[in-house]
């Protein structure tokens, strides 16, 4: 990032700031500091206001700078408390009780899960004492089989129902990932579940949320003429979350795919898509230039289109992010300006942390940025590095810059955006495709043709049947070219290096050595090249040190599926999991619980055993429901646990001290002849945690 330009870009001189503010406000209990917030806010205005003259003069310029950001840190601060609507007076939960009904409408469009379907229900009144009471709040709905297949659940859909509203439960296993914390990102903090046998919700039918009900019924629409035109499933599947958003028939397959080959950027609608379709509506409206006014009015009609197509999708961060930004560039051509990209990319940020600052915590917001930042810093200089001097050329070497541009351009900018994003990518999915720049040279351009095709056949279906059927075809062509080479690159030796788990310190470390090396590299600054190596030094401090407890872990996990109770033993790298049954969906469901705990953990070896055989090696015995291990003996049979005759007799014949393992439960082992039982509960828990000393 070249600083020497926030003189020029005044949204660089309290953006971060603003984001700091937001973070500690997200990270704090509203209720407690929001009153004593807005006072202090309010004194430091007043006193601003009385020292602006004394802070005027040049030498006290700076006492300037550092209140006005101190005064964005402060409006962020309090922007978090002015949209957690949870504990406002007028949200649902502080009227609702189990046996009312309230109305709500359908506020995302079903989708399909394993054994149900899921749903965003916005709640506007409960009933108490006959009447209904406006309210507001959002529940995490989920519907059974017989009453989603009995339809009417329609975006925008009005129904007046009962069930039984409860808090969104935290995680239940060590590392999982954290759903309450995703759903209270999006401002849910209850969830539902619907049964066609115990419920009954009465569609209302008088009644729509207009605006998100004819959204739905064009997507609706649109995705008919996808199913219509578009050869085969999985490309239907592809071209439904490549042109509107709609990921819900996107296979566990198909979305592998895209993920190991560096692709799956193509299925989030963002700025990639937003791009290609306003430059294609600029070119359709190629014929409204020649004076400024036209010019303007090409513009207005751009943005018109580009706000409908974000309409369209959801109004997911990544594309309102992009189409945003496109909106400030073309206000700013409209009059007269010439914008700087830089401070658009800030201002757009800006924008849309007003509307939502919880916009900060998601991660395709924060990808997003991350690769447009990557592509505005880094492209022109790998561009340039990569550009043969054609000054002295003979006519064959520019016939070959011809074909090398634009394969140079596409790797410049895969490798930008991977450079800007593959920090976050590690840290939030814990891989690195190898291949992305080989995937990317034919992902893009294929991607490129079938929002083209896509938008044309939207266009034409309605009054030329055989054009649409032709352009179809086009697009079915590219979709099957596009996921061929997404599977045939995933499927390549080492195509991927995983797992790779990261924490946040070394994710911020990460993108000091990037930005710093890049720095050093281009414009030969010795001062980067130091701090280049002070945060490589560090990267690795934290890294030996990682590597060091895990080489000395000795810990036992105890996980609840469903109903049965699993352990899982890890002895430095290597982990032993004693199973109670062993059919696949109970391993389905016990390799999503201890997955990413094993990750976090660095356990490259995994050894199942069988409950209900012996195991023995030379670290450890397991026989009869009693595990001997390190000089203590755990009882994992809940049945032997609650027999008191036989804990007797293992405590007068074994020398090994005796542990009862409780249910999510995790342990550290160590060597220690006394140990002491503490539990630790903490807010929405996961584990109780027993240290060993």
């Amino acid at each position: 990032m070249n600083f020497s330009k926030i003189h020029i870009n005044p949204f660089y001189k309290f953006i971060f700031s603003f984001i700091t503010g937001i973070l500690i406000g997200l990270n704090n209990n509203w209720p407690d500091f929001f009153a004593q917030g807005f006072l202090l806010a309010i004194f430091l205005v007043i006193i601003y206001l009385l020292t602006h003259l004394f802070m005027a003069r040049y030498p006290y310029r700076w006492m300037s700078g550092i209140f006005i950001n101190f005064i964005f840190l402060l409006f962020g601060f309090l922007l978090v408390g002015a949209h957690q609507n949870e504990h406002s007076k007028h949200y649902f939960s502080n009227t609702y009780a189990p046996k009312d009904r309230y109305v709500a409408y359908v506020d995302q469009v079903l989708k399909r899960k394993k054994n149900s379907y899921q749903t965003i229900l916005r709640v506007t009144h409960v009933e108490k004492e006959g009447r209904f009471v406006p309210v507001q709040g959002k529940v995490m709905t989920y519907l059974d089989t017989p009453l989603a297949a009995k339809g009417g659940f329609e975006l925008g859909r009005y129904f007046l129902m009962q069930s039984n509203i409860k808090e969104v439960e935290g995680p239940k296993h060590p590392n999982a990932f954290n759903y309450k914390r995703y759903l209270a990102n999006k401002k849910i903090y209850h969830q539902t579940y619907l049964s066609a046998k115990y419920y009954a919700p009465k569609q209302l039918n008088f009644k729509e949320h207009k605006p998100i009900f004819w959204a739905y019924k064009a997507q609706q629409k649109l995705l008919g003429v996808i199913d219509q035109y578009i050869q085969g499933d999985e490309n239907k599947s592809v071209a439904n979350a490549l042109l509107l958003g709609y990921k819900n028939e996107i296979t566990d397959h198909t979305s592998d795919n895209f993920k190991g080959s560096g692709a799956m950027h193509v299925l989030a609608v963002s700025g990639l898509h937003a791009g290609i379709i306003a430059y294609f509506f600029y070119a359709l409206l190629f014929f409204l230039k020649g004076n400024r006014w036209l010019e303007i009015l090409r513009n207005i009609i751009v943005i018109g289109l580009l706000w409908g197509y974000v309409f369209l999708t959801g109004m997911s961060p990544s594309v309102s992010r992009a189409v945003t930004m496109f909106s400030l560039y073309l206000i700013g051509k409209s009059f007269g300006r010439s914008p700087s990209l830089e401070n658009i990319i800030v201002a757009s940020a800006f924008l849309l942390l007003l509307v939502n600052p919880n916009f900060i915590l998601e991660v395709g917001f924060q990808l997003s940025y991350a690769a447009v930042y990557g592509i505005v810093y880094f492209f022109p200089k790998f561009n340039a590095f990569l550009k043969p001097d054609l000054d002295n050329a003979d006519t064959y070497m520019k016939y070959v810059e011809k074909v090398w541009k634009p394969i140079r351009t596409l790797l410049c900018i895969s490798l930008a955006a991977q450079l800007g994003t593959f920090p976050l990518s590690l840290y939030y999915f814990h891989l690195f495709p190898n291949y992305f720049l080989l995937a990317n040279i034919f992902v893009i351009p294929l991607a490129t043709i079938i929002l083209y095709a896509g938008v044309s056949l939207f266009a034409l279906f309605s009054f030329s049947n055989f054009l649409a059927q032709w352009v179809g075809k086009i697009c079915s062509w590219a979709l099957q070219g596009l996921n061929l080479t997404t599977s045939f690159v995933h499927n390549l030796p080492f195509s991927t290096i995983q797992p790779l788990f990261i924490d946040q310190f070394q994710t911020i470390l990460l993108y000091v050595i990037i930005i710093c090396l890049l720095s050093f590299l281009i414009l030969k600054n010795a001062k980067s090249i130091y701090l280049t190596l002070c945060a490589l030094l560090a990267l690795s401090f934290t890294t030996i040190y990682k590597q060091l407890e895990i080489n000395k872990q000795k810990t036992l996990t105890a996980y609840t599926i469903g109903k049965t109770q699993v352990y899982q033993l890890y002895d430095q790298h290597k982990a032993y999991t004693f199973l109670p049954k062993t059919d696949q969906l109970f391993l389905d469901q016990l390799s999503y619980a201890i997955e990413n705990n094993m990750g976090v953990h660095g356990i490259t070896h995994n050894t199942y055993v069988d409950m209900q055989k012996g195991y023995s090696d030379d670290k450890l015995v397991y026989q009869n429901g009693v595990l001997f291990f390190d000089e203590l003996h755990f009882v994992l049979d809940e049945q032997k646990q609650r027999d008191q005759n036989i804990i007797n007799q293992i405590q007068e014949r074994s020398k090994y001290k005796l542990v009862f393992v409780q249910k999510n439960t995790e342990i550290s082992i160590d060597r220690y002849k006394e140990f002491s039982l503490l539990p630790h509960q903490q807010q929405g828990s996961y584990q109780r945690q027993l240290t060993l000393r």
